[in-house]
């Protein structure tokens, strides 16, 4: 590899990171974004967090959005744990 291309690697890396941290950072989430967030495919979105009382929205026109900081805090507050289970 050239010198040139070790720079221009590196370059993109480094610009693709800072993207990534940039995108984990925004406030508001779509549809896609909440799904990668939770790990987890639409359908079990939709059936697990998007469809149980209280889970946080906003509309921004006709779209859901996802506020990150709350979906957090529905996320904290609706955790259970098992309880003597072995």
């Amino acid at each position: 590899m050239s010198f040139d291309e070790v720079i221009h690697s590196t370059i993109v890396e480094s610009a693709n990171k800072i993207a990534e941290e940039i995108k984990q950072d925004r406030a508001l989430m779509n549809l896609n974004e909440l799904t990668s967030y939770l790990n987890c495919g639409k359908n079990s979105v939709y059936e697990h967090f998007i469809y149980q009382d209280g889970f946080p929205f906003i509309m921004v026109g006709s779209r859901k959005m996802f506020p990150r900081k709350a979906v957090d805090q529905w996320l904290s507050e609706n955790t259970k744990t098992y309880k003597g289970v072995r």
